[in-house]
């Protein structure tokens, strides 16, 4: 599907282990540093504390381009890379861009031990998901979903630096939601290295 060339907005999730020890509250003034610091590579204009809901994300670091959080579900809780702007060439490029973003982000949260006042915790590098956010150019259809798994596969695979990954869909609400999984995994600075040759 052509289409999905063209498609800018989306989410990519990274996981962290253990959950429980995460700090979104801990998280917020590393964001504002962050800012500070010029630390991500995107303009970043604030930060925003959602820590009293329930669910969903819990301190979000908004950008000119994309928006990094932390957000939490029943059981997990990750960080997330939030793309809402076009960026120069197609999906591919953009999703790589995208998620050396999101890899770099985790390394620096799991180096900081300002963002463990609860325990260490470690971004798991054997699951990235990725949530279309389009219902025009990429609505929920097999057809989609077919095109989807194809491009992770390719994506997957200079990710993972091994063809030996699965793409697996689901459907939360509206929006199917698509895991790259690799057989064998490895480090957070593999994973950066592999995006960058």
């Amino acid at each position: 599907m052509e289409r999905l060339n063209s498609l800018a907005r989306y989410k990519l999730t990274i996981f962290a282990e253990p959950a429980a020890v995460v700090s979104a509250k801990a998280v917020i003034p590393i964001f504002h540093k962050w800012i500070r610091e010029h630390s991500i590579e995107d303009l970043l204009i604030d930060v925003a504390d959602y820590t009293h809901l329930p669910s969903g994300p819990k301190a979000l670091l908004v950008g000119h381009e994309a928006n990094l959080a932390i957000e939490a579900s029943s059981d997990c809780i990750g960080l997330c890379y939030i793309r809402k702007r076009n960026t120069p060439g197609d999906l591919a490029e953009s999703l790589t861009r995208s998620a050396k973003v999101l890899l770099e982000a985790a390394r620096m949260l799991e180096s900081d031990s300002e963002a463990m006042p609860d325990g260490n915790f470690t971004f798991q590098t054997d699951k990235l998901v990725f949530s279309p956010n389009d219902r025009l150019l990429a609505p929920n259809t097999a057809e989609t979903a077919g095109a989807v798994k194809k491009m992770l596969e390719t994506f997957g695979e200079k990710l993972h630096g091994t063809n030996s990954v699965t793409i697996d869909s689901q459907t939360k609400g509206q929006q199917p939601t698509f895991s790259i999984t690799p057989k064998t995994c490895v480090s957070l600075n593999k994973l950066i290295e592999n995006l960058s040759s």
